[in-house]
């Protein structure tokens, strides 16, 4: 019997670490610039500045920023954790876009992510960010090679 209750226990652990924990699915597919608001009260949209961007990261940990549709840095992302007292703090990392704090808001197809770079704790502590971007949810991106066969049984 204990050996039963041992299995049942470790497969409901291997099964919540599976699903909790892996913010990374959070952040798979493409992502639209639609502006930035800084601490000051200003802010800067991509019609302000005259261009795009646009964020993708991918399921094998690469990532990709784009402007105009034009890619404008290829490199690696990830998510990592830190202890900030008695808070576990999660950031992103992306290219030499540096880390931020995020958030994720919303469910498919509409979902917003929010990228900072520094938070006010619940406990007073911290400080908050001096700027928020905010980007759009685009799509997943196929990271699948295409071949003549496929594309052509895609209009059959």
């Amino acid at each position: 019997m204990k050996s039963i209750t041992a299995a049942l226990v470790g497969f409901l652990l291997l099964i919540g670490a599976s699903v909790y924990g892996q913010p990374e699915r959070e952040f798979v597919g493409c992502w639209d610039w639609a502006g930035t608001r800084f601490a000051d009260g200003t802010s800067e949209t991509p019609s302000d500045l005259g261009y795009d961007v646009q964020l993708c990261f991918h399921p094998d940990f690469t990532f990709e920023r784009y402007h105009h549709g034009v890619p404008v840095e290829i490199s690696t992302w990830g998510v990592g954790c830190f202890n900030a007292g008695s808070y576990f703090i999660e950031f992103l990392w992306a290219g030499s876009g540096g880390d931020w704090l995020w958030s994720v808001q919303g469910v498919l197809p509409m979902r917003e992510l929010n990228l900072f770079d520094t938070m006010e704790l619940p406990d007073g502590s911290g400080s908050p960010p001096s700027y928020i971007q905010v980007y759009f949810y685009r799509g997943t991106v196929s990271v699948d090679p295409v071949s003549w066969g496929t594309l052509k049984a895609t209009y059959r």
